[in-house]
């Protein structure tokens, strides 16, 4: 009886070993998910920093869009008064040739018309 209390005993004592051993792996096993859960809870607050991150970014480009958008039609808008204001220029500039040479003609009219009358008075005095 004394071997099978001893045996017993042993058994006790091996198994107490390896409740000790089961407990400390359980206790490091809860240590590590304790630091891996950490990690996680710092992973998602970083993925939530850098989502707000991109969000910001995504707005600022939208809002950029819109702007270049805007400048663009206003780009456009320029131009063709520029190209307006270019065709009044041209057609101002032949309005002007125009009436340069009608001048011209004119003053070459008159220039005739007053030679006209002088040989006209010369005969006239003459006479």
């Amino acid at each position: 009886m004394e071997k099978e209390l001893s045996n017993t005993r042993s058994s006790v004592g091996k198994l107490e070993d390896k409740l000790a051993q089961a407990s400390s792996e359980i206790h490091k096993g809860n240590h590590i998910i304790e630091k891996l859960d950490g990690e996680l809870r710092g992973s998602k607050q970083r993925s939530k920093q850098r989502s707000e991150a991109v969000k910001v970014l995504e707005k600022r480009l939208a809002d950029k869009d819109g702007e270049l958008a805007r400048l663009a039609d206003t780009l456009s808008s320029e131009r063709s008064r520029l190209t307006d204001r270019d065709s009044s220029i041209k057609r101002l500039e032949s309005e002007l040739k125009r009436a340069q040479d009608k001048a011209e003609e004119q003053d070459k009219a008159l220039k005739s018309n007053q030679e006209v009358i002088q040989w006209l008075n010369d005969q006239l005095n003459e006479t």
